[in-house]
């Protein structure tokens, strides 16, 4: 029996968790908040992060979060497993963004 994904606000938790278990001990409560808040607008959002070539926009992230130099190096070290799980879920909940800032669910027995 296939796996069912987290609802909207268990996703939330765990991504919440994960950066306070996994970020909060080496970035500054700044760039631990900047980043945590950053990661949870996408899942509210139903967004993928910024991705250039397939791959994270680190540039962009670093611009969006105020992070650079250590900072930025531990971000994109531990922080990308986030960034990841993120797309894992939008990808099995099926959904996505559509104007105005709804959710619709698409199919997938299409």
């Amino acid at each position: 029996m296939p796996r069912l994904p987290a609802s909207p606000s268990v996703f939330r938790q765990k991504i919440s968790s994960f950066c306070d278990l996994r970020l909060a001990c080496t970035l500054s409560s700044h760039d631990h908040e900047n980043l945590r808040s950053y990661m949870l607008g996408f899942v509210t959002r139903r967004e993928k992060p910024p991705q250039n070539a397939g791959k994270l926009d680190w540039k962009q992230i670093a611009m969006a979060c105020d992070l650079n130099g250590e900072s930025l190096r531990f971000a994109k070290q531990v922080a990308r497993h986030g960034f990841d799980a993120i797309v894992r879920w939008l990808e099995e909940t099926g959904n996505r963004p559509v104007e105005g800032g709804s959710i619709r669910e698409t199919s997938q027995h299409r």
